[in-house]
């Protein structure tokens, strides 16, 4: 090849590459501000001009926060076989997790977080789901030790919290819930008061609402995240436990037909809320 041709090579590799960059950083801002069609759609141009790894991780957190949970697992399980990364495969083993999850292939998803957790131990996210998809397997023992374990290693993030009070209520450890749920919403509600941002704390100050019957108070901070980000799955499926758990079967039916029509998950785990909520409303008659 002469000196020209390489030159000429050179450049063109060079602008293919500052393309793929700027396409990625597009796609990024798209997601950062919930525009996930268009995360979607830059991300997939970004893969035809050859940027692979960063692509494929942008464009499965876009198909997973647009519930589309199969699409986002095939993108991160090829984002996997790109990278040997310790820190890479740790996230991308948790998000296709969450993204099993999302599908209610529970059991696969714990497998996912155990090898996250194999790559680095005090992957807290990882800690915090696996006890959450342990919990809706019924392994609850096993979920308030996954649950212990991510407080310890992080005592001020509270969703743990809230999610170790819904174990140890199935466990019929109702005491020790009750100071898990009024824990989480102490701090909670402080972070909100320093950062209203609607997102995941809402939902996990209305799990802990719903453990302690607070409904009102769960369905204002349902609805406040769903004004903000309609497309939350997990929260229009928890608004629907929370009304169902109160009484209000019609407003719990649409709530889930409405998670049915998002996603397959929302069919599955509105089976699952109706049969916690239904032990819920049991063991307060004998209670």
């Amino acid at each position: 090849m002469r000196c020209d041709d390489r030159h000429h090579l050179a450049r063109v590799v060079a602008c293919l590459a500052d393309a793929c960059q700027r396409t990625n950083a597009r796609a990024t801002i798209h997601l950062d501000c919930d525009r996930y069609q268009d995360a979607i759609d830059d991300a997939t141009k970004a893969l035809e001009l050859g940027s692979i790894s960063e692509s494929l991780l942008i464009r499965g957190d876009a198909y997973y926060s647009s519930n589309r949970c199969d699409e986002a697992l095939t993108d991160l399980t090829l984002y996997l076989s790109t990278t040997e990364d310790p820190f890479d495969r740790t996230l991308g083993l948790f998000k296709c997790g969450v993204s099993a999850i999302g599908l209610g292939r529970l059991t696969d998803a714990v497998d996912f977080f155990n090898k996250a957790l194999e790559v680095d131990p005090k992957h807290i996210a990882s800690l915090d789901n696996r006890g959450y998809a342990r919990y809706w397997l019924g392994q609850h023992e096993l979920a308030v030790t996954d649950f212990t374990d991510a407080i310890a290693a992080e005592p001020h993030w509270f969703h743990q919290q809230a999610n170790r009070g819904l174990a140890l209520r199935a466990l019929g450890r109702l005491d020790e819930a009750k100071r898990d749920f009024e824990q989480s919403i102490e701090g909670f509600t402080q972070s909100l008061a320093s950062d209203p941002t609607p997102d995941g704390r809402l939902l996990s100050r209305a799990r802990a609402h719903r453990g302690l019957g607070q409904y009102e108070q769960a369905i204002g901070d349902l609805d406040h995240v769903l004004n903000a980000r309609p497309e939350y799955l997990l929260s229009v499926i928890e608004r629907g436990a929370v009304r169902f758990e109160s009484g209000d079967v019609g407003g719990s039916e649409r709530d889930f037909e409405q998670a049915k029509r998002m996603s397959p998950y929302g069919t599955r785990e509105r089976e699952r809320e109706k049969e916690q909520a239904l032990f819920v409303c049991v063991s307060r008659c004998h209670g």
